[in-house]
């Protein structure tokens, strides 16, 4: 119900709401009835052919929202949590030291790189236990252990282009 009053915030139709949730439009109204019996107050003005959030439905609407948003956050933590306790997770913000990674079955290593602001909030909703980074992690919650250095090489051998070339940046790699 809460998702329906949120979603008819955002579209300002019954019609609009039901078909965004794929329901129907009666099931809408019951349900926007529904949600006004049960706070015990007006959520909505209804006139002919038309209704629309009071004052009072607006707050709620926002409210909800910030629920709704604050349950889905929780239920990824609790998931990513249990994942955590079958296997560890490991992510990077860089391949190199993943090739170091063991092959082991209770060691996962996430398909995607994680990007550099994201790595706190990562770690803090369990969707992995271990980041490899090229960078130290700047957080008091976090610990942060500098393991060495990555270096680059390439080999290139008298017919490649930039083998007369003096430096050969990443970019020209590309």
């Amino acid at each position: 119900l809460l998702e329906q009053l949120t979603t008819f915030a955002k579209t300002g139709t019954l019609t609009k709401t039901a078909a965004a949730l794929n329901i129907t439009q009666p099931s809408v109204t019951r349900g926007m009835q529904k949600l006004e019996e049960d706070f015990g107050v007006q959520l909505f003005d209804r006139q002919a052919n038309r209704i629309k959030l009071t004052p009072t439905g607006e707050l709620a609407a926002r409210e909800a929202e910030q629920l709704l948003t604050t349950s889905q956050t929780m239920l990824t933590k609790i998931q990513n949590f249990d994942r955590g306790q079958h296997f560890t997770i490991i992510g990077a913000t860089i391949p190199g030291p993943l090739t170091l990674v063991p092959n082991r079955d209770d060691v996962q290593i996430t398909k995607e790189f994680i990007a550099v602001d994201q790595i706190s909030n990562a770690l803090k909703t369990d969707q992995v236990a271990l980041i490899f980074s090229d960078q130290e992690i700047l957080d008091t919650t976090i610990e942060s252990q500098y393991l060495g250095q990555e270096q680059l090489q390439i080999n290139l051998d008298q017919f490649t282009t930039f083998a007369s070339q003096s430096t050969v940046s990443f970019q020209d790699l590309a």
